[in-house]
């Protein structure tokens, strides 16, 4: 730390900062931040490493992301908060094969409801949407492009901080734990590897 600036001291200061309150940090939306985490990587890993925490940084997606040791920053979510990031993970793990790796994957509320009729799950009432909705935007894992979001014709943009929300990045893993809701799985909250703040 000796080599490191009193402003950049206080720029890195608040870099964990945000990733304490947000958990990611894309540079999508906060590009000096993110540029001013990658340039320290090392000295901002190391000062989370004496309190446990891991930072990963994945600059092929323009993500960054902490996790602590037990992941017990994690937000506990609902059966159907569960199923809606499930679906929405396979959703992008299914387009994003077709795309370059700086291009972000769309899709459409008619498309998310098409994967619950896949499951056979029931889709979520009005209300719920807009609250799963906002939670996607709160963790940054998706932004509406379309105003009316109960519209089928509404379209999503998925970024990529969908990859560290739930670990589980094989196709076939994700329809099981999809399938499992489908047949009556009880799970109250996502698994050890959900890490959203």
């Amino acid at each position: 730390m000796q080599n490191v600036s009193e402003r950049e001291r206080e720029e890195m200061g608040i870099v964990v900062n945000y990733l304490f309150s947000h958990n990611f940090l894309l540079k999508e939306f906060e590009r000096e931040k993110y540029h001013l985490a990658v340039r320290n990587k090392d000295i901002i890993k190391q000062y989370l490493q004496v309190i446990g925490w891991d930072f990963i940084v994945d600059e092929k997606h323009g993500c960054i992301v902490i996790v602590s040791p037990h992941y017990e920053h994690r937000l506990k979510l609902k059966k159907d908060e569960t199923i809606w990031l499930l679906v929405l993970r396979l959703i992008y793990e299914e387009k994003r094969s077709a795309l370059s790796i700086s291009q972000y994957p769309f899709t459409t509320l008619q498309e998310i409801k098409g994967k619950y009729e896949t499951f056979r799950l029931p889709f979520v009432s009005k209300t719920k949407l807009r609250e799963l909705v906002q939670i996607g935007k709160q963790n940054q894992l998706l932004r509406p492009i379309d105003n009316d979001i109960e519209s089928d014709d509404c379209r999503f943009q998925l970024f990529h901080s969908c990859i560290h929300v739930l670990q589980q990045g094989d196709l076939n893993v994700l329809y099981e734990k999809i399938k499992s809701y489908s047949e009556g799985g009880d799970h109250s909250e996502m698994d050890e590897e959900t890490t959203i703040n």
